[in-house]
C-alpha cells in the first residue's frame, strides 16, 4: 500500500466515495418512496381496521377484509386472463 503511487490512492478514494454518496441517494429515495407513498396506506388501512372493530364489530371487520381479498383476487385473475 504504501508503495503505490498518490495519484492511485487518489483516484481510487474518489470513487469510493462517489459509490457511497450514488448508495446514499438511491436509499434516500427508497426512503422517501416508503413513508411518502406506502406508509400513508399502511397507516390509513389500520385506522379504518380499527375503526370498523370498535364502531361495526368484528364481523363486519371479517366481511370487509373477505371482501376486498375477493375482489383483489378476481382483480388480479382477470388482469391476467386479460392480458394474454
Amino acid at each position: 500500500m504504501q508503495a503505490l503511487d498518490i495519484d492511485f490512492h487518489k483516484t481510487n478514494s474518489k470513487t469510493t466515495v462517489f459509490a457511497i454518496n450514488r448508495a446514499i441517494r438511491s436509499i434516500e429515495q427508497g426512503m422517501r418512496f416508503t413513508m411518502g407513498f406506502a406508509m400513508p396506506i399502511v397507516v390509513e388501512f389500520g385506522l379504518l381496521c380499527a375503526m370498523l372493530t370498535g364502531f361495526c364489530g368484528p364481523m363486519y371487520l371479517g366481511n370487509m377484509l373477505l371482501t376486498l381479498g375477493l375482489y383483489t383476487y378476481f382483480t388480479k385473475s382477470f388482469s391476467e386472463v386479460r392480458r394474454v
